[in-house]
């Protein structure tokens, strides 16, 4: 009778763990399907993040920005103006020819990186 019990039990915590999972699951592809950024370090949606990521945290926006976002209807709402100027705001160095921002780029890649970057204010400091 307590293999039965027990087996219960166990039954019941393995259910509670894939409801809880395919909850969170469920959370995230809503967030991001509405315009939104899931931050697993807060496990919340947020809406002032471009982008966010383990090793960089969030791309923040401006409301101006976040309004643009919330209100897009289409793909292309998102210029790449608009992404450069993010990227460099937001002290990250972004690349003119592939048009790609470097989410994780740190003071240490100021003026080193390969290729036509624009680097962000925090670089201009090292030659002052």
């Amino acid at each position: 009778m307590k293999i039965i019990h027990v087996l219960w039990k166990l039954l019941v915590v393995v259910a509670l763990v894939v409801l809880f999972v395919s909850y969170r699951n469920h959370q995230i592809e809503y967030c991001t399907s509405h315009g939104g950024v899931w931050d697993y370090d807060k496990k919340t949606c947020r809406t002032d993040c471009f982008k966010w990521g383990e090793d960089f945290g969030c791309i923040k926006l401006t409301d101006e920005e976040i309004d643009i976002i919330q209100n897009c209807k289409t793909a292309n709402c998102i210029t790449q103006d608009m992404v450069k100027t993010i990227c460099l705001r937001n002290q990250k160095a972004y690349n003119l020819k592939t048009q790609n921002c470097k989410f994780n780029f740190v003071k240490e890649g100021c003026n080193v990186l390969d290729g036509e970057w624009l680097y962000p204010e925090m670089c201009n400091e090292n030659n002052k």
